[in-house]
């Protein structure tokens, strides 16, 4: 049988047969060990077909991730900030659309706590009003101080353009705040 191939083979043969190899797969695996940083982009690549077992300890790290390149639609499903119902995700937190009623500073702070919550700072409410929220009133921040002996709280007006510093007794509206990961 060896002879039978050999009367066969030529130099014509021989080369014909590389040339097949090259063109059915060889010209690639020769290319790919030749490519140059950074010619191989996400669009040269199908979806799912690089898997975590692919990649080396820390091939990827947030340092090697573009700005903007993961959106929070790309990230496990884990992830997302969920903010109940009523509320607006706002600087990292979920406050309340509308205000949770009307209290002293103590009591506006326990149901806030209550609730699993908190007062918010003043600047989640000016950005809140500066959203257009409407206060209805000057509405009460997680801030308070000491004058003399009256405890103080800041107060947000509506519009968010004015801060006012409030006994902490006095019954002033409130909202709480949340976090968005429970």
């Amino acid at each position: 049988m060896m002879r039978e191939i050999r009367k066969h083979l030529s130099y014509a043969n021989v080369m014909a047969t590389i040339a097949m190899v090259l063109a059915l797969g060889g010209a690639t695996a020769l290319a790919a060990g030749h490519l140059k940083k950074n010619t191989v982009t996400s669009k040269s690549i199908k979806n799912g077909a690089v898997k975590t077992a692919d990649l080396k300890g820390s091939a990827v790290t947030s340092a090697k991730i573009a700005d903007g390149a993961v959106g929070i639609g790309d990230a496990d499903k884990s992830l997302h900030l969920q903010c109940p119902g009523g509320t607006q995700y706002l600087q990292g937190a979920c406050i309340r659309n509308d205000p949770n009623g009307t209290a002293n500073w103590t009591n506006a702070q326990l149901d806030c706590q209550n609730q699993g919550g908190r007062l918010p700072n003043v600047s989640e409410l000016m950005t809140l009003a500066k959203r257009g929220v409407v206060f209805g009133a000057r509405e009460f921040t997680d801030v308070i101080s000491i004058s003399g002996s009256t405890l103080l709280s800041e107060t947000v007006f509506s519009g968010g353009n004015f801060i006012q510093l409030e006994p902490t007794a006095n019954p002033t509206q409130y909202r709480c705040v949340f976090d968005p990961t429970g």
